[in-house]
């Protein structure tokens, strides 16, 4: 919102009045380019145990909903090209920068963070060192599944 202050350019004829004045950069554009940007980086730094062909499918399934997202602005009329074009640039810098943030500053300080009292209220965890994160869980979850199920049908019987 503050970008758009500072370029008050507006929107198309279309929709200036619908969405507000301003529409450089494109929020939406802005926002899933963030989001590619800090998923591809997260990809490659945080899970090489992935294979290739994984990471390349992923990747670009990413760009291509960040593809639609920004065609879809242009095609109805709520940005102009050059607003969709500011708003991936800005968002890509943006998510790459808050990578950096994370993974270099954030994630060190991690393992001292999750002793405080009020993260084991809310049962913050640090799992970084789990390899297979998602497996992980599908394998807690089944194991205490079936301990409930056995536990259930013990009471019963």
């Amino acid at each position: 919102m503050v970008l758009k202050h500072i370029f008050r350019e507006p929107r198309p004829m279309r929709d200036r009045n619908q969405f507000g004045k301003f529409g450089m950069p494109s929020s939406h554009a802005q926002h899933s380019s963030f989001f590619v940007a800090f998923a591809i980086l997260f990809l490659i730094v945080r899970t090489p145990e992935v294979n290739m062909l994984e990471h390349i499918g992923l990747i670009g399934w990413l760009f291509f909903s960040a593809w639609v997202v920004a065609y879809g602005r242009i095609y109805l009329k709520y940005h102009t090209r050059g607003q969709v074009l500011v708003g991936i640039v800005v968002g890509s810098i943006y998510g790459g920068l808050w990578f950096i943030l994370t993974q270099f500053l954030l994630t060190p300080l991690f393992p001292s963070i999750v002793s405080w009292s009020i993260s084991e209220y809310l049962l913050i965890r640090d799992t970084t060192n789990i390899k297979h994160l998602f497996w992980f869980e599908y394998n807690n979850t089944i194991t205490y599944d079936s301990l409930l199920f056995n536990k259930i049908q013990t009471h019963e019987a």
